[in-house]
């Protein structure tokens, strides 16, 4: 009975291990086509805001690996299974820029002749290349 428990115990604590898995997110949407331009530069802000949260997420979990890594390393093995190592904050950073992407060209077809428009898509179109470089 105690071997059952153990083994239990154990199972759970590794399916807990290696992060969360990212959420999907839909570079395009069918409902797209019928967004206006007022709705496609609310998408891309949200979308901005949740980029930046994302980058922030992503660095909280370096430094958390990095902790997890160097304790496993001077104690024991089993600070390894609090690794993240799923990766998911950059996943859906990326799938979001994509997603605004799309919304950019989304929004050059509603907003032709509105400045505001145009600096943001150069400004995200930046932030995009700046991810794909890397």
């Amino acid at each position: 009975m105690r071997k059952i428990a153990l083994s239990v115990g154990l199972a759970l604590l590794m399916t807990a291990c290696a992060g969360r898995t990212p959420e999907p997110v839909a570079i395009a949407k069918v409902t797209d086509h019928n967004l206006t331009c007022q709705q496609a530069r609310h998408e891309i802000a949200m979308n901005g805001n949740k980029v930046s949260g994302l980058r922030e997420v992503e660095q909280d979990i370096i430094a958390h690996n990095l902790i997890n890594g160097a304790a496993a390393w001077y104690i024991s093995g089993l600070f390894l299974f609090n690794l993240d190592l799923k990766d998911a904050a950059s996943k859906e950073r990326e799938a979001l820029q994509l997603r605004n992407h799309h919304l950019h060209a989304v929004a050059d077809e509603r907003c032709t002749g509105e400045p505001d428009i145009d600096n943001a898509i150069a400004e995200n179109q930046s932030q995009i290349l700046l991810v794909r470089r890397r």
